[in-house]
């Protein structure tokens, strides 16, 4: 028997997985920062705010904890959390891309904070696919759908 390779290992807690680890919780805490803020700003100006706007606040400071919660959950290991954050972090980024792109009814300070907080979801993004957090999670990427199709598979073989 051999013993493993110190240099490769699909543990959470391997050195260049954990520096990635440090950079996402790091954006993922500053959304949850900025999203407060939002909320504050939303709140002192809720006489001029539309309720679009007020939707969007709500959506932003929900994402906000979902963000957290999947770091969290990632922080233990968990490869779901990370097929889960890939997929939220693509939808924000386009949800957050279009407030700040299109013309609307949003105030130019919630165009700014939203600006920022593309930039972090771009960086949370860029984290994710990194090769080093792809090996501490191998099969992330493999939805439940394609593991029972594979164990179909290996059953009639």
């Amino acid at each position: 028997m051999t013993a493993p390779d110190p240099d490769h290992t699909t543990d959470p807690a391997h050195p260049g997985w954990h520096d990635w680890f440090v950079r996402l919780r790091a954006c993922t805490i500053t959304i949850a920062v900025l999203s407060a803020i939002l909320l504050v700003g939303a709140i002192a100006t809720a006489s001029t705010l539309p309720v679009a706007a007020w939707n969007r606040v709500a959506a932003v400071v929900l994402l906000s904890l979902f963000y957290l919660f999947l770091v969290f959950r990632l922080g233990r290991g968990s490869s779901r959390a990370l097929r889960r954050l890939h997929v939220t972090v693509i939808i924000g980024i386009v949800g957050v891309a279009l407030v700040v792109v299109l013309p609307g009814q949003y105030p130019w300070w919630m165009r700014a904070e939203q600006a920022v907080q593309l930039l972090l979801l771009l960086a949370m993004g860029y984290i994710i696919r990194r090769p080093e957090v792809r090996a501490a999670f191998p099969g992330w990427s493999e939805s439940a759908v394609g593991r029972r199709r594979r164990a179909r598979r290996s059953s009639r073989t």
